[in-house]
Order: C-alpha cells, then sequence, then structure tokens
C-alpha cells in the first residue's frame, strides 16, 4: 500500500501561492469597495437635489427655510459661510439661500 502525501515544502509553495494571489486581489477589491462608497454618496446628493426641487416645484418656486416666522420677509446670503453666521448663530429666519448649503 503506497500511499502519496505532500510534503511540507509543497504545502509551504501552495500557502506562499494562495498568499500572492490575495496580495494581489485585496488592492483591487478595495478600489472597487471605495469607487461603490462614491457612486452612493453621489446617488445620495442626487436625491437630495431631487428633493429640493421638487419642494419648489410644489412650492411656487420657494426653497424650503430654515426658520419660518410669518409676516418678516425672505433673506438671503445667510448661509453656513456668510461672514456673520457663526456671530449671529447660524442662518437668518426666512433665509432663501440657505437650503442650497445642504448640498454641500
Amino acid at each position: 500500500m503506497n500511499r502519496h502525501a505532500f510534503s511540507l515544502i509543497e504545502l509551504v509553495v501552495v500557502i506562499g501561492i494562495i498568499g500572492l494571489l490575495l496580495a494581489f486581489l485585496l488592492p483591487a477589491l478595495e478600489k472597487g469597495r471605495e469607487n461603490a462608497n462614491n457612486v452612493k454618496c453621489a446617488s445620495n446628493l442626487r436625491t437630495l437635489g431631487q428633493a429640493l426641487s421638487i419642494y419648489a416645484n410644489e412650492n411656487h418656486g420657494q426653497y424650503p427655510r430654515t426658520m419660518y416666522i410669518p409676516g418678516q420677509p425672505p433673506t438671503a446670503g445667510t448661509g453656513g459661510d456668510a461672514p456673520d453666521a457663526f456671530v449671529s448663530g447660524g442662518p437668518a429666519a426666512n433665509d432663501m439661500t440657505a437650503p442650497l448649503y445642504l448640498l454641500a
């Protein structure tokens, strides 16, 4: 009864080849995962833009406001990068430009 078994050297060579193949495949898989994450992020931004457009179409071209105070006139330009945004505590009431910063 002759049994042929793998020697230790053959097993080490096979394990080394498998490790080498994995070393080549893992960066490609990571790149694919990063690409999928970018596509998902772009899709989320597109959905936010569509939601703002649908809202504006249903509300006579008016975008949503951050805080609505009836009777106060609409304001513009008090969004996140305005010079007085941190002093005043954020966008002013009835700011019409603040929703555009949602996409940024």
